[in-house]
């Protein structure tokens, strides 16, 4: 799931295999 705001701020969730989760952020 990737949820963008403004125009170059985008924030992706990713489940990872593990119980954890990877969140990255992109601009």
């Amino acid at each position: 799931m990737c949820v963008c705001t403004h125009v170059r701020v985008c924030v992706c969730v990713r489940v990872c295999v593990h119980v954890h989760m990877c969140v990255r952020v992109f601009v």
